[in-house]
């Protein structure tokens, strides 16, 4: 096999996941961000009013860390056993099978 299939294989492999990879990489950059948006001033501001920018980026970020966090994993090893089964599986008829054809 050369090196050419060998990457081609890999990344039909492992292409499937390569979508995951962003979701920590958004993450990443939204908490790198945050010291330099909060630096001089918080949530609420001094006249009491609450800032909605900043709100709006503290959800965002609490949505990404979610994700990265719970959601990312679980869809995670879901693909990993169906890859699996799919293999284990490859051209058999079983009853019960996951895929309906």
């Amino acid at each position: 096999m050369s090196s050419r299939e060998a990457a081609a294989r890999l990344w039909r492999e492992l292409g499937p996941f390569a979508w995951l990879a962003l979701v920590p990489a958004v993450h990443g950059i939204l908490l790198a961000l945050l010291p330099g948006l909060s630096q001089n001033r918080g949530l609420v501001t001094p006249s009491g009013s609450v800032d909605a920018g900043f709100l709006a980026f503290g959800l965002l970020l609490l949505a990404a860390r979610f994700t990265a966090l719970f959601v990312v994993p679980f869809v995670a090893v879901y693909l990993v056993v169906q890859r699996l089964l799919e293999l284990a599986f490859h051209g058999r008829k079983t009853e019960g099978s996951l895929h309906r054809r």
